[in-house]
Parts: structure tokens; C-alpha cells; sequence
């Protein structure tokens, strides 16, 4: 997996970015780490606001109420629990 060679510095891709640099930085702590990916498709909410926030500073985000761009995924996911 990519993701992986970049965390393991195999891989020059975004090598710079501050997401990488934080996680890399976290892993360098003696402390088990375990990371699962879990596919867009079914976690629809969160790849709607990391896309939201694609290009944005590294930082926390606050929303009152849901953005209208995740309004779809929300109510899938909330039909999906019942």
C-alpha cells in the first residue's frame, strides 16, 4: 500500500506534507500502532469532509450542523443503522 511506503519513508510521494510529517512523527513514539483502511465506499461522511478540506491548513475543523456536501452520505449511513 502506498500509504504504508510513504509512512516508511520508501517513497517520495508527499514526503513534505504536514499530514505525513505529524504521522511520522507519532510512529516514532515506543507505542503499538495499528492503521486499518477502510474503503470510501463505506465510510462515506468521512471521505466527504477530508475531501472538503482537501488543500486546507492541517488543523481542526469545527461544523454546527452537517455541510450540505455530506448530507447524502449522513442520511445512507444513518439509513444503513436501522
Amino acid at each position: 500500500m502506498e500509504a504504508a511506503r510513504i509512512l516508511q519513508h520508501q517513497s517520495d510521494a508527499l514526503s513534505d506534507h504536514a499530514l505525513v510529517s505529524a504521522l511520522r512523527q507519532l510512529l516514532s513514539h515506543d507505542w503499538d500502532l495499528e492503521f486499518k483502511h477502510i474503503h470510501c465506499s463505506t465510510n462515506g461522511v468521512a471521505d466527504g469532509l477530508a475531501c472538503l478540506t482537501c488543500g486546507a491548513p492541517v488543523g481542526a475543523w469545527n461544523f454546527r450542523k452537517p455541510p450540505t456536501e455530506v448530507a447524502a452520505a449522513l442520511l445512507k449511513d444513518l439509513h444503513d443503522l436501522v
